[in-house]
């Protein structure tokens, strides 16, 4: 039996979306990670999936979101579930979930307005 963490409820995105996750400060030699897109979203994080290898480090990760109508940047996060779900012929499909960390008022209405355009 899985404990459910979530403290707000997340809603489908249905807008074309690119999120890329990066060190803070962003640095080219640092960890980035572009996404597939997210498939939910809540107050209190989102999910995602992308193509790639999993990588950590000890550094604050930020999340930047792109879509047709808005950028959101700099929201500082945490991962919590990072999982395999595709393996084939050197193709990685991974899950993941994040949790928002320490919003500002700022950041909290930029993804606020980012949800209910989505």
């Amino acid at each position: 039996m899985t404990l459910e963490r979530r403290k707000h409820e997340r809603a489908p995105v249905r807008t074309n979306n690119v999120a890329m996750i990066t060190t803070s400060p962003p640095s080219l030699s640092d960890w980035s990670l572009f996404s597939v897109g997210i498939y939910d979203i809540s107050e209190g994080g989102f999910g995602f999936c992308y193509s790639g290898s999993k990588k950590s480090t000890d550094k604050p990760l930020t999340l930047s979101i792109f879509d047709e109508e808005t950028l959101v940047r700099g929201l500082p996060i945490e991962i919590k579930t990072d999982t395999l779900v595709y393996n084939e012929d050197k193709i990685f499909i991974r899950r993941c979930g994040v949790e928002f960390r320490d919003l500002t008022d700022g950041q909290r209405q930029m993804l606020q307005q980012f949800m209910m355009e989505c």
